[in-house]
């Protein structure tokens, strides 16, 4: 499953009031507020049913294959896909995003929006207790909302889907009301993310840093245990009768038991789905995505994943990246196609934008935007007052073209692999790529330093908004800020296009706004989009009931065996 972030602490900047910019909404069914990411190729909705069966059956217990550990399962700090996958069974969220982008009531039974945008009022469910058997109310989402807020809590993905609350008030005992600095026409998506699901606050007080090793919410299923690196095992909440209107029935869920399985290696967890000794596993290798298409006894799923593909971003910081013309001829330089050929066997999208064509606002006229020519590229450099060496490398003052690629290890999703082509094929156009695979203490501290020429990653967001985490100068990382800006892109007018998309009603208005983005990002060659992240999540056909939310995480509440 491809990562939510690189473990980077989004900060959104801050929009532009717009007073006309959401009309009040009751009854938690409109959509005003943003929209989120559209299915993905393997299914006609986000939330659809990987198999239907028959007649659910309760009881049963199912292992899930996963590619990677969990990193924490604290929703206000954690920032991994496969945190996500998991913390969606624990935690309930305040609203449910539909696959139509409009939002249903969930733990907010209703809400109204202040005509100016900067007030949310929310009437809760009664009757819900945590995990713990301690209540839920409004103090307890206030509590969530502030932790979040608070700096010291290092939220790495939660407080960037705030947007721009500064505060949560409690107005009566189920009712709380978010403040907001400026308007946020993303804010009711990010309240409907895992991210934000909300944790007990006795169990946060009771744990403090440990949280994530014992969380508590109000979910269909209940942590029972972590095994470092190893096993994480749920249990079905007998007591839970708080599943959102979408959810298809209600009560209990109908597994009493979901183990999730660490599987790191391709090989292993595949053969595990055959064997039956794991019921469905996520991060199915792409050399099998066609011969498990025609399994008579796997079903599979694959699913584009919404928000920013995968992609390259050359630090303007160092030169010669600093010019348009040095970046161009790197992206002129590599063959994407080659390297999704070669590593995907076709299976997994190009990708030409930094937006996944999985998310509403998607560019697709820059589809063919350019070409491979790594003789245009060299050309380019030569330009710059580049000469050929006699090493085969591009030469300036006596020293080599050079590139530091700066990775966070393990290896995922066969990236490291596409570092190597990469290295390759610039070779062929005079640049000397040297690439660093590091633990993410030290990729964090190259990050915050500087010290690299060029970083890559992906990130799962329900909204085009991810573009303003990502190109935004203020969030620029620096000694103390792990931002995702690696590019240190700075642009006046990219800054304007997310504050004003932030604070625009209209979808259409808004998706043209983010198409623009798109476009200075492409003419700017601020990064080298590679490929469009899926989802591939297979599982044996006596597997029923699961479904996928709209950033395709599987959800078990309705699965059966």
């Amino acid at each position: 499953m491809p990562p939510l972030s690189v473990r980077r602490l989004p900060l959104l900047a801050a929009a532009a009031a717009a007073a006309t910019l959401l009309a009040a909404c009751s009854s938690g069914t409109s959509s005003g507020s943003g929209s989120g990411s559209a299915a993905g190729s393997g299914s006609s909705s986000g939330s659809a049913a990987a198999t239907a069966g028959g007649t659910p059956v309760k009881g049963g217990s199912i292992t899930v294959g996963l590619e990677t550990a969990p990193d924490s399962l604290d929703p206000n700090v954690a920032s991994s896909a496969d945190d996500s996958l998991v913390m969606r069974q624990i935690f309930d969220s305040l609203v449910e995003e539909t696959t139509a982008h409009q939002f249903k009531p969930w733990l907010a039974t209703s809400w109204t929006i202040a005509p100016n945008g900067l007030t949310y009022t929310f009437q809760l469910r009664k009757g819900v207790t945590f995990q713990d058997g301690t209540p839920f109310n409004a103090a307890a989402v206030q509590y969530n909302i502030e932790r979040v807020l608070n700096p010291s809590t290092k939220s790495q993905f939660a407080a960037s889907l705030l947007g721009t609350v500064t505060r949560a008030v409690v107005t009566g005992p189920y009712t709380v009301q978010l403040d907001l600095k400026t308007p946020d026409a993303d804010l009711m998506e990010g309240l409907s993310e895992a991210f934000l699901g909300i944790e007990s606050p006795a169990a946060i007080k009771k744990y403090g840093s440990d949280a994530g090793q014992h969380p508590v919410g109000t979910g269909p299923f209940s942590f029972v245990s972590e095994t470092a690196n190893q096993q994480v095992v749920l249990a079905a909440n007998p007591k839970y009768d708080s599943a959102p209107s979408g959810a298809g029935h209600s009560g209990a869920a109908y597994l009493s038991k979901i183990t999730f399985e660490v599987v790191p290696d391709n090989t292993a967890r595949v053969g595990g789905l055959q064997s039956g000794q794991l019921d469905a596993i996520e991060g199915v290798p792409a050399e099998q995505i066609a011969a498990m298409k025609s399994s008579g006894s796997l079903s599979i799923q694959v699913l584009s994943v919404p928000g920013a593909t995968y992609g390259l971003y050359p630090n303007e910081k160092v030169a010669p990246w600093n010019t348009v013309t040095a970046r161009k001829a790197l992206r002129s330089a590599i063959n994407v196609d080659a390297i999704i050929k070669t590593l995907y066997f076709g299976q997994y999208p190009r990708a030409w934008s930094v937006l996944s064509p999985a998310t509403e606002g998607y560019d697709a006229s820059l589809a063919n935007s350019y070409t491979y020519d790594p003789a245009a590229a060299k050309t380019e450099l030569e330009s710059l007052g580049y000469t050929m060496g006699s090493d085969g490398y591009l030469q300036k003052d006596g020293k080599d073209l050079t590139l530091l690629m700066v990775n966070n290890s393990p290896d995922y999703d066969k990236r490291f692999e596409i570092d190597t082509i990469v290295q390759q094929e610039l070779q062929a156009a005079g640049i000397k790529e040297n690439i660093s695979d590091v633990a993410f203490a030290q990729y964090a501290s190259a990050t915050e330093n500087g010290a690299y020429g060029m970083e890559s990653f992906s990130v799962t967001a329900g909204t085009a908004s991810i573009l303003d985490t990502i190109f935004n100068s203020a969030n620029q990382p620096d000694a103390t800020d792990f931002l995702y800006n690696v590019a240190h892109y700075s642009s006046s007018q990219m800054d304007a296009l997310g504050a004003k998309a932030a604070a625009t009603a209209s979808a259409t208005a808004r998706d043209a706004l983010y198409k623009q983005m798109q476009q200075l990002v492409f003419s700017s060659a601020v990064a080298i989009p590679i490929y469009v992240p899926v989802v591939t999540f297979a599982q044996t056909t006596g597997l029923h009931g699961v479904t996928f939310d709209p950033r395709d995480y599987a959800v078990f509440y309705g699965a059966w065996k």
